[in-house]
């Protein structure tokens, strides 16, 4: 009996931890516990608490190493890149210029960095019938996030300065607040674009459209990527198809008719 408790007060240390063990210990027949000092220094007992030991951890370890048939990894990565904090989405920027760059479209991503983001962006474009020329890509400096709405202070030189030497309150909270809780670091990726086709920069009016995709990779990377793969593995199939039964109506064609030719080679159809 004493092997039996070793093994249950085995299985609960290395499954639940400690606390569950210690209650083993106490409720299962045979262990120590209950035992007096004697026989515990038997050496039959000790024999038999080593390999109830041995035999409740090994149980133990396999029921962990079973658990991890249950955990789907691939999801669990999926759903790890596919984590876009709440308002994130919103906070990318796209930028299509044929201007920048004479024979190339330029293609300017900002936001937040995200898992995925670049790899999604890049199949995209792949995937709009285009070839990526050179890419940087890098962080944004938080100087950068200034967004101009076009108005200008009409305040004197100096009225809105704080005395030399002094910061302003709100200064300093800011400064506290960007010490404590800094700002997530932003991206800014750089793609020089060619349409694979022409090896020219893309025509005007597509512009707007590949921005469109771009915003929605950048967004969803992970979805918009699985998509257009899936999308491409349809189109094959349905290729396939397609071909196939072609190939079964003419096969089902040629069985419909008959000809028999006469000497006068005129032709019979049933």
């Amino acid at each position: 009996m004493q092997g039996i408790g070793q093994i249950f007060s085995g299985i609960g240390g290395v499954v639940f931890g400690d606390a569950l063990e210690e209650l083993f210990h106490r409720i299962a027949p045979g262990t120590s516990i209950n035992m007096t000092k004697a026989q515990r220094n038997l050496r039959l007992s000790r024999s038999v608490g080593l390999l109830g030991g041995i035999v409740g951890v090994t149980l133990g370890c396999a029921l962990g190493l079973v658990n991890l048939f249950f955990v789907d990894e691939y999801k669990a990565s999926l759903l790890k890149l596919h984590a876009l904090e709440e308002g994130q989405e919103f906070e990318f920027e796209v930028e299509v210029d044929n201007e920048v760059n004479p024979g190339y479209t330029t293609v300017i991503v900002r936001g937040p960095d995200v898992d995925g983001v670049l790899a999604s962006i890049t199949a995209c474009i792949a995937s709009c019938g285009c070839s990526v020329a050179e890419l940087h890509a890098g962080y944004r400096k938080e100087g950068d996030l200034v967004i101009s709405t076009g108005e200008e202070s009409t305040a004197p030189v100096g009225e809105n300065d704080a005395p030399h030497g002094t910061i302003s309150a709100s200064t300093a909270v800011e400064s506290l607040t960007s010490l404590l809780h800094p700002p997530p670091p932003r991206v800014e990726d750089i793609f020089l674009i060619r349409d694979r086709s022409t090896q020219q920069a893309l025509e005007n009016e597509d512009l707007e459209n590949l921005g469109q995709q771009i915003l929605a990779a950048a967004k969803d990377p992970l979805n918009s990527h699985s998509l257009k793969s899936r999308l491409e593995e349809l189109q094959f199939e349905n290729d396939a198809l397609a071909e196939r039964v072609l190939l079964l109506e003419r096969m089902l064609e040629s069985r419909q008719i008959k000809v028999v030719r006469s000497v006068g080679r005129v032709d019979e159809r049933d």
